[in-house]
């Protein structure tokens, strides 16, 4: 299969690509990229351009113009996984999708915001006006029951994740319509499904799913 993999949002895709290249191992094609103003893209960063970039991305695998590309798996790690659901959900060609898979995706980006300026002593007291200055116009949570059920959904989310709580996953479960398969795992770290034997199995066994 074909996989469309968008990576989180720090440093670039070749910071990310250690985390999918089981991925190749096991024998799946993976198209990634750099969003606007990541890497050696040209632009500055913004939510609707990192949505429009992953639009793009997908229109291009499907186009006809890359050999070899019959449905396409999408998997987002992190706010890649965010950007996952939404590209997934609005997308006119979700009949040519056959799964979509995130890491340690976020339910809101507002949500997400106020949690992280919450984290800190000195933007505590400003973890609420400073989520609301953030657009939640393309909040995942809003996304994932749009998603046509012959789109298989895994979500994926580390119990001890230190940066996205995995209480975001319990969010997205509920509003898929609790249809998606939830994995609950219990490794340190952000991002790190793609570094345990017993994970990647699992997500190989989830996507021969017919």
């Amino acid at each position: 299969g074909t996989i469309l993999f968008l990576h989180g949002n720090g440093q670039n895709m070749s910071y990310h690509i250690h985390t999918v290249w089981w991925l190749v191992n096991a024998g799946y094609a993976v198209f990634t990229f750099d969003y606007r103003g990541y890497g050696v893209s040209t632009g500055e960063p913004s939510i609707k351009g990192v949505m429009d970039d992953s639009h793009t991305a997908l229109d291009l695998l499907l186009s006809g113009n890359i050999p070899d590309v019959d449905d396409v798996i999408v998997l987002g790690q992190s706010m890649g996984g965010a950007i996952a659901i939404y590209t997934v959900a609005t997308t006119e060609h979700q009949d040519r999708i056959s799964a979509l898979i995130t890491d340690s995706a976020f339910s809101s980006w507002r949500d997400i915001a106020r949690e992280k300026a919450g984290d800190l002593f000195i933007t505590w007291a400003f973890q609420y006006p400073v989520a609301w200055t953030i657009n939640d116009d393309y909040a995942p949570r809003k996304f994932i029951s749009e998603i046509d059920d012959t789109v298989n959904i895994m979500l994926i989310h580390n119990r001890k994740d230190p940066i996205i709580p995995y209480e975001h996953a319990e969010v997205l479960y509920k509003s898929s319509g609790k249809r998606a398969d939830l994995l609950i795992t219990n490794y340190e770290g952000h991002v790190t499904a793609g570094k345990y034997n017993d994970t990647q199995q699992k997500v190989i066994n989830f996507l021969d799913i017919p």
